[in-house]
């Protein structure tokens, strides 16, 4: 089948592009949702206004019920009912231009639809990827600013149940909130080969895979660079997050912009597409430093630009283990 003859046939593709991109990303994404029981949250949202948003909440009070003397009328030290804010970020994510070349579809007679297509399923699919490596990177950097209290120490041994258990306990009598566990495939291997594990595939879209053991526990398993980390030796070690309901959340901007060009002058004419959007990321029980805008991958890794609000670490989003 010829290029389409309606003009301009780029915008055509451009729609088609568009239209089928969110259809798939918006399908699998909601696939994602439900099998990670909401520990990761994907999902579309308004846009903010500005670098960041800040939302006002009431904090939870100490002491609120409290003994009292029927003999006595001494005065009571009030308490102070408070409100705080916690903050979510906006950042910039893109594509390369991609070259598309007219002559490439004409010269075989292939509708170029099948392109569009092919080029569509692999953004969303990427775009599904790095949503995660994103929240990872973040969870990871959050929890291990604040240290002991929200990270479990397995260093001395590869992933048990014992371990996964004692990072949980981290909640004390919270720890059943956990919804789902993170991990690389190297720790769900060492799982698996300890026999703590008979896993069913959930869900698996690209290199993201959800599986669930006997006890329908969620183990999102994805070879994520953010999962890995070296040591002195040198020696490789790995995160697993175990995340509550709503951990994070990475809300699409609903500004995704794309674009087609041609270019002539060359030997032969010459097609680009290339697109850009933002997201939005809340992690919970944290608030990001305001003082850094449109922040980069580095700067959502690093630990300092999340603040921990949430006054027991039972009310953040997740617990991390380190292992072998």
């Amino acid at each position: 089948m010829a290029w389409p003859a309606s003009a301009p046939s780029w915008d055509i593709l451009n729609k088609l592009l568009y239209g089928s991109y969110r259809q798939l990303l918006a399908y699998n994404t909601q696939l994602f949702n439900q099998n990670t029981r909401g520990g990761l949250l994907l999902s579309s949202g308004p846009a903010i206004q500005g670098d960041y948003e800040k939302m006002s909440y009431f904090k939870n009070l100490n002491g609120l019920v409290r003994d009292r003397d029927i003999t006595s009328n001494a005065n009571v030290s009030a308490i102070t009912f408070e409100m705080d804010n916690t903050a979510r970020v906006k950042y910039a994510k893109g594509t390369p231009p991609v070259e598309l070349t007219e002559h490439q579809y004409t010269w075989i007679l292939k509708d170029p639809k099948e392109g569009i297509a092919a080029l569509a399923q692999q953004l969303a699919e990427q775009t599904l990827a790095n949503n995660l490596s994103t929240a990872v990177n973040a969870l990871v950097a959050a929890n291990s600013n604040v240290g002991a209290t929200l990270v479990y120490d397995g260093v001395a041994g590869t992933p048990s149940l014992a371990g996964l258990t004692n990072a949980a306990q981290l909640w004390g009598d919270r720890s059943n909130n956990i919804a789902c566990w993170v991990m690389h495939s190297k720790s769900f291997t060492d799982l698996q080969l300890a026999g703590l594990l008979n896993a069913t595939q959930l869900f698996q879209f690209e290199n993201v895979n959800i599986m669930a053991d006997q006890m329908g526990r969620p183990f999102i398993v994805s070879d994520l660079p953010e999962l890995v980390y070296s040591v002195a030796g040198p020696a490789t070690r790995y995160h697993i997050l175990g995340l509550s309901p709503g951990a994070v959340k990475i809300e699409a901007g609903q500004d995704f912009k794309p674009l087609f060009w041609e270019e002539g002058g060359t030997e032969n004419i010459r097609a680009f597409w290339q697109a850009q959007w933002t997201n939005n990321i809340e992690l919970k029980g944290f608030s990001w430093n305001t003082a850094v805008v449109r922040p980069t991958t580095a700067q959502l890794g690093t630990g300092t630009n999340w603040i921990k609000k949430a006054v027991s670490v039972k009310d953040c989003g997740a617990v991390l283990a380190n292992f072998q």
